[in-house]
């Protein structure tokens, strides 16, 4: 719904509001599932994760397109693709081994963590995101990397 109703909403937010609020909201998802095991706990789980889903692919493709040099942008996008694509590659089998490990109580309590971590780095990046962008001409758009053709 956020994508069909609020798909402006990253260009609004800013990648780094925009990006906190998806790992915040995944960070809620995980721990809502993991601990609210009633059928209203999941939805109301189901809802934060949403957000969070929604939100994280446009505002970390619009951090890329920001950041990188005009002239490296394609391989930056490429090796976004990549990486975005690995990390729901190999999540899945990862989380399987937590279940084994625990139950699945502990592994939407382990990607809630994982989220956490994220919400975390990116915080602690800021500066240096900061930093980054001041060199740049302009802070560009994810609306802007659509219109040139640089959505993977």
């Amino acid at each position: 719904m956020i994508r069909l109703f609020g798909a402006r909403l990253p260009d609004q937010l800013g990648w780094r509001v925009a990006s906190a609020v998806a790992l915040g909201s995944a960070t809620l998802a995980g721990v809502l599932f993991a601990a609210w095991a009633s059928v209203v706990g999941i939805y109301v789980a189901t809802i934060a994760l949403s957000v969070g889903q929604s939100l994280l692919f446009p505002a970390l493709f619009s951090a890329v397109v920001n950041n990188a040099p005009e002239a490296e942008r394609s391989h930056a996008v490429g090796t976004f693709s990549v990486f975005f694509d690995l990390s729901g590659g190999l999540g899945a089998p990862l989380l399987g081994v937590v279940v084994s490990l625990s139950n699945e109580r502990g592994a939407f309590l382990a990607a809630g963590l994982t989220a956490a971590c994220g919400f975390i780095a990116l915080r602690s990046l800021r500066g240096f995101a900061a930093a980054q962008l001041a060199q740049l001409p302009g802070e560009r758009t994810v609306a802007d990397s659509h219109r040139r053709g640089l959505d993977p």
